[in-house]
């Protein structure tokens, strides 16, 4: 099978997409007046910690299949925590919810994972019967849905992370579900020149999913003059989906170009799209490369296709000779919850790696990558490998 071209992880952004027309009526979650953009997620699970009145003293209970970031937000306010495990399926646990919510925690976090929903109705109903407060991270799961109901208006407040779904330089949401007013918006906006180098390596991408090995190269070059760049031009702005938390840049907003981008996306589109590409992907390489995510829940908008790796950088090697941009998920553990706890998380972190299923693939993308997943099989674990012998100690 002759390989097509080179495959993004993330969707692109396409120069007509640079100037776009919001809708009358934006589709959820955007559809709330009182929902805040900031720069990215971490910055909106700030505000609304500390709107909620979260810090020295209060105890969290947290997911332990977490990026560490989170943790780190809410660390800083003084935050401890209760972790709770995360069954094969990427679900939590009502009943062993239901029993740590009896210890009285200050919140219940929970995150939807690769857009995949929680059992969320159950977990809010829980969190109702005890009169604690709900975070709903939807970073991985925009325009994800339970029981026909958008993800995020289940939670007190809920985070989301735009440029995970959307072509947006960055981008991070808060929508506040609970009574009284929302926590004020960022106090500071990103410098300008920043915002243009993250649109820059967007649109460049579009030369990278379209183009052979000169065509990448050129993309490549102007992303590194553009990130070199971004580093000459600014003395105050993060990165996008780094690991590391800088406290002096918890209140940064976005440009209201970014936030009139992500209104105007078209969620329907995205969500059959990716459902789509993934079924697909599953379809012609599940048997050799099973998922984790599999299979595809109703209101799962999916993120990625998750596999398992019996080697990981091996197997990321074999797809990035292919053409293949893959992402390895989540593999940092936090101090606060050390690997030898959750037999179950630390496999994950061993060996999950992500290939792309984004809106802007094409049916050839998607038989290539099954295509290679098939002939690297011997590198993928099966679904015998998803559950770890040794029991989860919570």
């Amino acid at each position: 099978m002759a390989k097509p071209r080179y495959v993004t992880f993330d969707p692109v952004l396409r120069p007509g997409d640079v100037l776009p027309r919001e809708p009358a009526a934006p589709d959820p979650p955007f559809d709330d007046p009182r929902s805040r953009f900031y720069y990215m997620a971490r910055n909106a699970l700030w505000a609304g910690a500390r709107a909620l009145g979260l810090g020295p003293g209060s105890t969290v209970l947290m997911p332990a299949y977490h990026h560490g970031i989170e943790v780190e937000v809410l660390r800083v306010l003084g935050v401890r925590f209760d972790f709770y495990p995360i069954r094969p399926d990427l679900r939590a646990d009502p009943e062993e919810l239901h029993r740590r919510i009896a210890a009285g925690p200050a919140a219940v976090y929970v995150t939807h994972y690769l857009g995949r929903p929680q059992p969320i109705a159950e977990i809010r109903r829980l969190c109702d019967e005890a009169g604690v407060p709900l975070i709903e991270d939807c970073a991985l799961s925009l325009y994800g849905e339970e029981g026909g109901r958008p993800l995020g208006s289940f939670g007190d407040f809920a985070i989301f992370c735009l440029y995970k779904t959307l072509p947006v330089p960055h981008g991070g949401m808060l929508r506040w579900n609970r009574g009284g007013d929302a926590p004020p918006g960022p106090a500071r906006r990103p410098d300008r020149l920043s915002t243009a180098a993250f649109t820059l390596h967007r649109l460049l991408d579009a030369a990278r999913l379209g183009g052979g090995r000169l065509r990448r190269g050129a993309a490549d070059l102007a992303t590194r003059t553009a990130r070199l760049l971004k580093r000459l031009g600014r003395a105050e702005v993060v990165g996008v989906d780094t690991e590391e938390l800088d406290p002096e840049m918890l209140d940064l907003g976005v440009s209201p170009w970014v936030a009139r981008l992500a209104r105007a996306a078209r969620r329907a589109e995205i969500v059959s799209r990716r459902r789509r590409n993934f079924l697909r992907l599953h379809e012609l390489a599940g048997e050799a490369a099973p998922s984790p995510l599999a299979p595809l829940g109703e209101g799962t908008c999916p993120l990625s296709y998750p596999v398992l790796a019996r080697d990981r950088a091996a197997l990321r090697a074999r797809l990035a000779e292919a053409g293949i941009e893959t992402i390895s998920f989540w593999s940092r553990h936090h101090p606060a919850c050390p690997p030898g706890r959750f037999a179950q998380v630390d496999l994950w972190r061993r060996t999950v790696v992500e290939l792309p299923v984004h809106q802007d693939l094409r049916d050839e993308d998607v038989d290539w990558m099954a295509h290679v997943l098939r002939r690297h099989r011997d590198l993928v674990l099966g679904r015998e490998f998803w559950r770890p012998r040794s029991a989860a100690r919570g």
